[in-house]
Order: C-alpha cells, then sequence, then structure tokens
C-alpha cells in the first residue's frame, strides 16, 4: 500500500479552484465578509447609504468584492471583498472615509458589526 501523498500548500489564483486535498497557503489571496442586519424598515436606507461605499475597496488594493442582499432576509446584507493584504483592508476598513459610512449607517443596522476573515478554497 502506497503512502498517502503530503498536502501541499498553493497560491490561490485569481481566478479557478484549488484541487481538494491541498492546504491553502494563507496570505495569498483572503476573503473579508462584512454581514450587516439592517432594522426593520431601515433596509433601503441602509442600502442607499452603504453601497456606494462597497466598490471603493479598489481603490485599496482589494482584487474584487461583492455586495448582495438575502431574498430569505431582505434586512440582511453581506459585504465580501477579496484582498491580497489584509494590511490594505485595514487601511480602508479604518480610513476616515469608511469611519465616516459607518457612523452615517448606524442606528440602521444591528450591532456590532465584525469583519471576519475567511479561507478562500474555490473561485471561478
Amino acid at each position: 500500500m502506497e503512502a498517502a501523498a503530503p498536502e501541499q500548500a498553493v497560491r490561490v489564483p485569481a481566478r479557478g479552484s484549488v484541487a481538494v486535498g491541498t492546504r491553502v497557503e494563507v496570505g495569498l489571496l483572503e476573503v473579508m465578509t462584512i454581514e450587516f442586519q439592517s432594522t426593520p424598515f431601515r433596509a433601503e436606507r441602509f442600502r442607499e447609504l452603504y453601497e456606494p461605499a462597497v466598490p471603493r475597496v479598489l481603490a485599496y488594493g482589494a482584487d474584487g468584492y461583492l455586495f448582495y442582499r438575502s431574498e430569505d432576509d431582505p434586512d440582511h446584507f453581506v459585504h465580501v471583498s477579496f484582498w491580497e493584504d489584509r494590511h490594505d483592508f485595514d487601511r480602508y476598513w479604518l480610513s476616515h472615509e469608511m469611519q465616516g459610512v459607518r457612523q452615517n449607517v448606524a442606528g440602521l443596522h444591528a450591532q456590532p458589526v465584525l469583519p471576519h476573515w475567511n479561507i478562500l478554497v474555490s473561485r471561478g
């Protein structure tokens, strides 16, 4: 019986996928997710104020982004962005621009908002 091949770290390409059984090397292309649960009757106002800030991630070095709203729960919004360097996200999230956006949407969504990192397994 042959021994199983050891896992190998792979660079996650901007497009493509990682084969099953490989370990994704953290720090090459990472995914940041920020979820918002808007308060009742304020979802549209939240979207109007927050959506213009979403594509600004590109100015801070993101490789791409998504902003979507749940069909089952229209008060639930998710902002996803793709980064090669976590420090670039910090520059975006902690910028004066985003501080202003967060102040403007305060009270329109449940607290707290906690951005969280994810490991990219596959991307098309």
